[in-house]
């Protein structure tokens, strides 16, 4: 169950319907660019800015303890002083009785779930069963007590039907079916920090983009998801991009031993995954290579946080199945498939010249199960240094027109073209002429801030096929970030790929006019 507080009201709601719902009220009073008088607001008849902050988290080591307490402290005080509040301190000890409040990571709830109550002397009580619920269930603390400026105290909450030793907000999140059959109902981890634009959510807005019928939206891709937030390729990361008004993301594909596709960067299962604790155990492979595992045994593993590594937390997410993320993409957002060698797109006649350093794995036939053709960009072209690597974008055309031709739906191309090699401007031109939806190149790989002669040739590239969709990636740290984000838009570049989706999508939103 879901208990949300508006306008005075009490809205119960328990069905996916509900859910929805309440989604889109949390979303509509979310707005953190928003300018609000919190000082006056009392939560247990106690001025907001006279609370404290106590936590108590769980973790293996003290230093977690603290990298965890840190990171929601400035969650809390950053969102507070975006309200026009004001930062609150940490409690060193457990206030007893004093006003605070007070935050409770607890394995007896969900990893998604959360608690928010209203305690004596104006404490406010949080628990959850991560950090990330901790902090989503700070932020719909202050959409439905802060930021309408009402507040709350026994007697109000009283007058709502609420009683004590009830929750204010008690959330459970939905199973990992619901939100890949519709994504909205992702718990959302970034949420209360961004309320993305509606037009930044159009499907048939990022189509404009790629057909080059939109000139101002910036086509925003994410390097492996929202790894910052959730794991990197799991399908909560994908989601979170596009939840966020995100365009593309950018996965890896792998084939399991029993030829299921999977989306995991590594061909080993060591970085990302708790391989380490289970290989060997309970019937699993000892190897820690993925096409050594079936998806039986897969789904057996978790997902690391973020990108991975020995320190990083273990967490209850799956490696997803391309068709899982097929589905969740339908009419929604697009992929770049990576790793190309490791599979081909469909089964044509003359597949064996038209990708000659491929494996001989089809994916056609998990796009037609998901009902979903459109979302795979056709990332074709220059894959790499040798002459079987650079590819000729005719060829691009004939898979475009295979699918056509066999499953009746039309894909959209991201070719990978090198001005040094050649290949950029040949590229371009066959789009233009050749294909059935004109759509995307992909310039250079990655785009220098400080190679001002790079931005020249692709000025003149971009002018010369104004019908053309153009795009580069910054993915190294010194490029990914607001300045060059900005040259890429003067030199025509509308397709951007980051590590950092978040900071560019709110960057896009100001270049397209959305904000």
């Amino acid at each position: 169950m879901i208990r949300y507080t508006k306008l005075n009201k009490i809205i119960k709601l328990s069905s996916v319907v509900g859910i929805v719902l309440a989604a889109a009220i949390l979303l509509t009073l979310a707005g953190c660019s928003r300018k609000v008088n919190v000082s006056g607001v009392k939560i247990g008849g106690v001025a907001l800015e006279e609370l404290r902050i106590y936590m108590e988290l769980t973790g293996d080591t003290d230093l977690r303890r603290a990298e965890k307490a840190e990171e929601l402290s400035t969650h809390v005080n950053t969102l507070l002083t975006q309200a026009g509040g004001k930062a609150l301190e940490l409690a060193d000890s457990a206030p007893d009785g004093d006003p605070a409040l007070i935050f409770t990571e607890t394995a007896a709830k969900g990893y998604d779930d959360y608690t928010v109550r209203l305690g004596s002397s104006g404490q406010v009580l949080f628990e959850g069963g991560s950090k990330w619920a901790l902090k989503m269930a700070f932020s719909a603390f202050l959409e439905a007590y802060v930021l309408n400026g009402k507040g709350i105290d026994a007697e109000t909450a009283a007058a709502e039907g609420i009683r004590p030793g009830e929750p204010l907000i008690d959330y459970i999140a939905p199973d990992r079916d619901a939100y890949i059959n519709d994504p909205s109902l992702l718990p959302f981890h970034w949420r209360g920090e961004w309320s993305p634009p509606a037009e930044m959510l159009d499907y048939d807005a990022k189509v404009a983009c790629l057909e080059r019928k939109e000139n101002r939206h910036v086509f925003t891709a994410s390097h492996r998801g929202d790894w910052q937030r959730y794991p990197e390729n799991s399908i909560e990361a994908i989601i979170s991009v596009w939840a966020m008004g995100g365009d593309c993301v950018e996965i890896d594909l792998h084939f399991t031993k029993d030829k299921v596709p999977v989306v995991l960067h590594d061909s080993s299962l060591s970085r990302t995954t708790d391989f380490a604790d289970k290989a060997g155990k309970n019937g699993l492979p000892e190897s820690d290579k993925i096409g050594d595992w079936t998806l039986e045994q897969v789904r057996q593993l978790r997902l690391k946080e973020g990108k991975g590594g020995n320190d990083a937390a273990v967490t209850p997410y799956l490696i997803p199945t391309l068709e899982e993320c097929l589905v969740a993409a339908r009419g929604r957002f697009f992929y770049i498939l990576d790793k190309p060698k490791a599979w081909r797109y469909a089964k044509l006649p003359d597949i064996e010249e038209l990708q000659p350093l491929s494996k001989k794995r089809y994916l056609a036939p998990y796009m037609e199960r998901a009902e979903n053709f459109e979302s795979v960009l056709i990332a074709y072209g220059t894959i790499d240094e040798t002459e079987e690597g650079t590819l000729d974008a005719d060829e691009a055309l004939k898979i475009q027109q295979y699918i056509y031709d066999t499953y009746g739906r039309k894909m959209f191309f991201f070719l990978r073209g090198w001005t040094d090699r050649g290949t950029a401007g040949p590229y371009a031109e066959t789009l233009e002429n050749g294909s059935l939806s004109n759509s995307g190149v992909i310039v250079n790989g990655g785009f220098v801030g400080a190679d001002t002669e790079m931005a020249k040739t692709i000025r003149a590239l971009t002018k010369t096929h104004p019908y053309t969709f153009f795009g580069s990636w910054t993915l190294d740290a010194g490029n990914d970030h607001e300045e060059v984000w900005d040259k890429m838009y003067k030199v025509g570049l509308r397709g951007m790929m980051t590590d950092d989706i978040m900071r560019l999508v709110k960057r896009a939103a100001e270049l397209g006019g959305y904000v």
